[in-house]
């Protein structure tokens, strides 16, 4: 969700880069999202079907290398953005980034182990019921 769309539009520290195209990298940013997160689901669901032919390790294989395609192809059509000024800081955009990048890397990990926690829990109480 977050890792992709980071690649081609990392973010920015605050007051770094022109603010008459924050509407147009926003939207771009969006767009590069959805587009990501409908080709992941899409590799999901033909994986699914396509583990019953091949098994499951090549229909992964396959399917994230379809969506590693579409991804590549989708970056380079869209337009890229270098608007940090050359007298910036290498380091302080850098240490921005990282942390930004750790941040969303945190929350996401602790969403995804909650749920799993959760989804464990639930299944281990709805199997004994059934």
């Amino acid at each position: 969700v977050y890792a992709v769309p980071f690649v081609i539009y990392p973010p920015n520290p605050p007051a770094v880069g022109s603010g008459d195209t924050i509407g147009l990298r926003t939207a771009l940013y969006f767009i590069v999202l959805a587009i990501s997160l409908i080709t992941a689901v899409t590799a999901v669901l033909v994986g699914r079907r396509l583990s019953g032919r091949f098994g499951g390790w090549h229909a992964g294989l396959v399917v994230g290398a379809g969506y590693l395609v579409v991804m590549v192809v989708v970056m380079a059509l869209l337009p890229h953005y270098d608007e940090v000024p050359a007298t910036f800081p290498a380091s302080v955009l850098y240490d921005f980034r990282r942390a930004s990048f750790l941040t969303q890397l945190t929350l996401w990990a602790v969403l995804g182990l909650t749920l799993a926690e959760l989804v464990g829990r639930l299944s281990r109480t709805a199997a004994p019921e059934a």
